[in-house]
Order: structure tokens, then C-alpha cells, then sequence
């Protein structure tokens, strides 16, 4: 059987839209978001701290996760954090972004290292995402791949270049069951030359080109699968840094 049951659902319209949900939870939207344009979503909530801290943010509620207008980047900028993890909360978010015009996005979170050469820290920029999880199959066809804006990756690799900040690029896997990724997978993944995998790359690049927003996403090197046995995190603070040089690189790519 074909995912999802219903064949070319991508090509349909939802019955419940998202300015339904933002209407029933109230006017506690801000009327700061009406002015911006870009969006930076993250999955981690000391990254959307540091952006507000750094950039003035001021809250709008009503949203399923957290969002910041950033009044220092004039509020053409949200910085936002979806209600949990995964694909399915990357769809729910961009949905609701995009009732207030955002044309253009940049996700930053964690993977998982699957190649051995890379180290906890290391800056990701994938160039496409492999799709093992569910919620892109409702947005775009199960024969589209997964791929950032050229523009918005050509930008975003531009700005860390100036900034003298190093990065991998290359292929991603996602996946909806972190405890379900085997060692099968990963020698397979390795032998490709898929450099991490994480929970949300591929929702959000699928969901936006649905959606018609430009977008790409930074990734960090966290734990590593590549010896087929889990490693945890060796290095906090170097992930930590390298999350808030990748949010500062993608505020000045969102300004260009």
C-alpha cells in the first residue's frame, strides 16, 4: 500500500487551516509579526533564548510553540520554537508562520553524526534530506525530493564564508523513530555518504515548498551513530557555540 492512502493528496486543500487555529486562540497575536518576513525555527529552546536576548524579541502568543518577533532586526524576523519534536510539529508551525506572510525560513537544530570523521560541533548544511518520515508525504509527492532554496543555501553558505565559520554539506537522513534507527541503516547511510541524521530536515524543506517559502537548514553535530553503537554528546559547549554562530549567520542571511 501507498503513503499516504490517498493518492496525490499533496494537490488538495485541508479542510482546518491554520488562521482557523490562530483565530480560535485569541487576538494575543502581536501586530509586530505582520511586518516580517523571514523566520528562524529552531528545535532547541537555549537557541531561541539566545535570539531573543540578542536581538530584543518580543513574544506573540497564540501559536502552537514559541514565538519572538526580533525588534532589533526592525521585527522583519520571527524567531519561533515548535510545541515538540519531529515532523509533525515542523508542519504545524510553518503552517501558522505562513498565515502572516513569511516568505523565507532557515531551521537550525542537532543530528546525529553517522560518518566518523565528523565531531561533536561540526556545522551541517544539508543539500538534501532523505524522507523516512511521514508528515512531508502529505505535502509534496513521494517522487520529490527533499532539497533547500539554491538561493537561500547559496546566501546562507555565502554569510559563513565571510564569517571565516567551516562547514560540511552534503545529505541528510531524516527519520519520525530515533529508536528505531539500526545499524543496518546507518553502514547503508555511511556507505552513500549521508553525513548525519536528524528528526525535521526533511518536513521542513517539503513543507515550505509547499507552502512557497524559501528555506534551508544549519545543523550541528551532537552525538554520533557512526561506529553503530550511540556516543552521546562529548562536547556541550562546542555545540552550544557553534548553534549560536549559525543563528547569528542566519539573522544576517534573513537581512540581506
Amino acid at each position: 500500500m501507498s503513503f499516504p492512502h490517498f493518492s496525490d493528496k499533496h494537490k488538495f486543500s485541508g479542510i482546518l487551516k491554520a488562521e482557523d487555529m490562530i483565530s480560535l486562540r485569541g487576538k494575543d497575536v502581536k501586530d509586530e509579526l505582520r511586518s516580517a518576513t523571514g523566520a528562524i525555527l529552531c528545535f532547541q529552546s537555549p537557541i531561541l533564548k539566545y535570539l531573543s536576548r540578542q536581538f530584543d524579541g518580543k513574544e506573540a502568543r497564540g501559536f502552537s510553540g514559541s514565538v519572538m518577533a526580533l525588534k532589533k532586526t526592525g521585527c522583519r524576523i520571527i524567531a519561533a520554537k515548535t510545541n515538540g519534536l519531529g515532523a509533525p510539529a515542523v508542519a504545524v508551525m510553518l503552517e501558522e508562520l505562513a498565515t502572516f506572510g513569511i516568505k523565507s525560513c532557515i531551521a537550525i537544530g542537532v543530528a546525529g553524526a553517522i560518518q566518523d570523521s565528523i565531531a561533536a560541533g561540526d556545522m551541517i548544511i544539508p543539500t538534501e534530506a532523505i524522507r523516512d518520515e511521514g508528515t512531508s508525504y502529505h505535502y509534496i509527492s513521494d517522487s520529490d525530493p527533499a532539497c533547500p532554496s539554491n538561493e537561500f543555501l547559496n546566501r546562507l553558505t555565502t554569510v559563513l564564508t565571510k564569517r571565516n565559520i567551516s562547514y560540511l554539506s552534503g545529505k541528510i537522513w531524516t527519520t519520525d523513530a530515533p529508536y528505531r534507527e539500526t545499524a543496518e541503516e546507518i553502514a547503508r547511510y555511511q556507505n552513500d555518504g549521508t553525513l548525519a541524521v536528524d528528526m525535521e530536515t526533511s518536513a521542513v524543506l517539503s513543507v515550505c515548498s509547499f507552502l512557497e517559502i524559501h528555506a534551508v537548514c544549519g545543523l550541528v553535530a551532537a552525538d554520533s551513530l557512526a561506529g553503530r553503537t550511540w556516543h552521546p554528546c562529548n562536547d556541550n559547549g562546542k555545540v552550544n557555540s557553534s548553534l549560536q554562530q549559525l543563528a547569528d549567520a542566519a539573522v544576517e542571511t534573513l537581512k540581506l
